[in-house]
Formats: structure tokens, sequence, C-alpha cells
């Protein structure tokens, strides 16, 4: 037995993925896991119900700011 750790994020994990998919579609011997890790990041990644409310006020238009530039972001910002 052989274990791989792939990071799925980057681009080559990606492709090293797939092809691993690919070429183990439908074959006895060769198996995908998932680790509890992973799988517990997804879960963190759901958005609260606060941000989800921010993400369709944003998407609607309500509660932004204007700016007519970048300095003019930081001065609103009181940055």
């Amino acid at each position: 037995m052989v274990t791989i750790k792939i990071d799925e994020r980057t681009r080559a994990g990606k492709a090293i993925l797939e092809i691993v998919k690919i070429f183990s579609k439908d074959k006895e011997g060769v198996e995908i896991v998932e680790t509890a890790a992973r799988k517990a990041k997804e879960v963190e990644n759901i958005p609260n119900k606060l941000t989800l409310k921010s993400m369709e006020d944003t998407s609607r238009g309500i509660g932004l700011t204007k700016c007519d530039s970048v300095d003019d972001l930081f001065e609103k910002l009181e940055i």
C-alpha cells in the first residue's frame, strides 16, 4: 500500500487528482480517501448567517460605500 498526499488547492494537485480519478474509475485496488481534516475544513468554509446577509446586501447594492479613488477610500475608512 502507498499513501500519496495531494494538495488539491494547487494546479499540480488538481491535475494529479483528476488523472488518478480517470485511471482508477471502476478499477479494483485503487481507492481515493479524503481525510477527516479535509472534510472538516469543507464544513468550516460554509458562511454564517451574517456573512450570507452581507453577501446578499452587497449583490443588491445595499450598504455600499462609493469611492472616487483609492485616496477617497482610505479617507472614508479613516486609514
